[in-house]
């Protein structure tokens, strides 16, 4: 009876609060929800755009990265005109002479022409002044990549071929077919050499080396068929002196050297040989010696 009556006693109080929290529910059904898009995998990603984190919240990496390393000030790029040349000219470095992708010494340095190095000038351009020239020379043509030297290097003079430069210096003699190494005037070794065949003829005039690799690997820029064709070839040591793939390097396969290896003639054992495809070739105990002493920038004199 005790029990009974208690619970006789509570059920409008209880009924009232099962109809209270009933109500309540009905209120928060009613609230504004975020919409959810449910996934294959079950979970409900909420839009961000309704996600509202508190201040103490871990910001996203992005988040992260918009507040730490904002996007940097895009620098305009440079407009450059160049008045090309009708006909492409040769010209002369006056002296250490820097090549920059743009006409501006701020622009990103190439390589370096030796004091009397010839370059092909193509057309000009106006850049950054030095003093009160405005004019820096193009050295590359329109299909390649821009190359440029300020005007006051260049001249159309071809200085006299001398020895006696600063520095390391070499001179190749294709009419002797050999190599003279000088440092600061003084001959320091010699070395018998295979030049190009007559109808690819080493390039003389003066340049200096840019490219230094070792080993190296050279692929034939004719097509097979062509008689100038030749396979793959690894060399040990390989210094390019010239645009356009004109190396000083080793020859294991040729057998001579010195006068007359640059033409057609017949080797001690039968074969028949003649000169390079252009390039300076040497036995790979002279060109390991080359190219232990000669720095990137030494001057190469052909004549």
């Amino acid at each position: 009876m005790k029990r009974c009556y208690q619970l006789s006693i509570l059920s409008p109080l209880f009924l009232f609060l099962i109809m209270l929290a009933a109500c309540s529910g009905d209120v928060m059904n009613f609230a504004p929800t975020p919409s959810a898009t449910q996934t294959s995998n079950n979970i409900d990603i909420v839009p961000s755009s309704i996600v509202t984190p508190d201040a103490g919240t871990t910001p996203t990496p992005q988040q992260q990265i918009t507040s730490t390393d904002p996007t940097p000030t895009s620098v305009p790029t440079r407009t450059v005109t160049v008045v090309w040349n009708s006909t492409p000219t040769t010209m002369y470095a006056t002296g250490w002479s820097n090549v920059r992708n743009i006409p501006d010494t701020a622009g990103t340095l190439l390589r370096a022409l030796a004091p009397a190095a010839s370059v092909t000038v193509y057309g000009k351009a106006e850049g950054q002044a030095q003093g009160s020239d405005t004019t820096w020379y193009r050295i590359s043509g329109k299909s390649d990549a821009p190359q440029y030297v300020y005007g006051g290097l260049l001249s159309t003079q071809k200085p006299s071929i001398n020895a006696k430069l600063p520095g390391k210096v070499i001179k190749v003699s294709l009419k002797r077919q050999k190599l003279y190494a000088y440092n600061n005037g003084k001959l320091v070794f010699t070395a018998l050499v295979a030049t190009g065949r007559p109808e690819l003829p080493t390039p003389t005039g003066t340049y200096h080396i840019f490219v230094k690799k070792s080993p190296a690997t050279f692929y034939s820029p004719w097509p097979k068929g062509s008689k100038y064709y030749y396979d793959p070839v690894h060399v040990k040591y390989a210094l390019e002196f010239k645009e356009g793939g004109f190396f000083m390097h080793d020859a294991t396969w040729r057998t001579t050297f010195g006068p007359g290896s640059n033409v057609p003639h017949t080797t001690s054992d039968g074969r028949t040989e003649t000169g390079s495809h252009g390039c300076i070739t040497m036995t790979l105990a002279n060109a390991a010696k080359l190219y232990k002493w000669a720095p990137l920038e030494t001057t190469v004199i052909i004549y």
